[in-house]
């Protein structure tokens, strides 16, 4: 069955909706100096996809993930990118957000991604203290290179989510 659609099919995405996925997808790489991170990393422009992911937050739709993982890990750019990364960390999110939702979204794709290429290793290292209001997703992963936001972990780190909030993990992490 299709996630987006509720059409039934074999595939995690329908015909129609693959198609769709296919036309808005173009893998984006930003570069940025002085920064917490060095570069961001992404397919789709959050207009293009926005009804799916708010979905897929707010609307108890936590199966989303594997269809969302999918879409990621077909792109063959995406995977040599991802290969390069040592381990992937999701962003957090608060533990009374957490109980409400009952997952965290950006976990579900990050331990995907983990379990689909070989060596890359997910770490739950981060936690959220204080329970912000929600940031609506502008991108979806945001990478970091060596010598980038967190120091001595390898070849590198992916860190799963955006906003300003995973600046201020990315700083945080800087400091360790």
């Amino acid at each position: 069955m299709c996630a987006f659609c509720g059409k039934i099919d074999e595939n995690f995405l329908c015909e129609e909706c693959n198609k769709k996925f296919e036309r808005i997808t173009n893998v984006h790489i930003q570069k940025y100096k002085n920064k917490t991170y060095t570069e961001h990393i992404y397919m789709f422009k959050y207009t293009d996809i926005r009804r799916e992911i708010l979905e897929y937050k707010f609307d108890d739709k936590a199966y989303y993930y594997k269809t969302i993982s999918q879409v990621f890990l077909k792109n063959k750019k995406i995977c040599e990118i991802l290969k390069t990364y040592d381990i992937i960390i999701p962003v957090p999110i608060h533990n009374k957000r957490r109980k409400e939702r009952g997952y965290n979204q950006s976990a579900l794709i990050a331990k995907e991604f983990s379990k689909n290429i070989n060596e890359l290793e997910y770490e739950d290292i981060l936690t959220k203290k204080k329970n912000t209001i929600a940031q609506s997703l502008q991108h979806l992963a945001f990478p970091l290179r060596p010598g980038g936001g967190i120091p001595n972990l390898g070849k590198g780190v992916h860190a799963n989510d955006c906003g300003s909030f995973f600046q201020a993990c990315a700083l945080t992490s800087s400091m360790v």
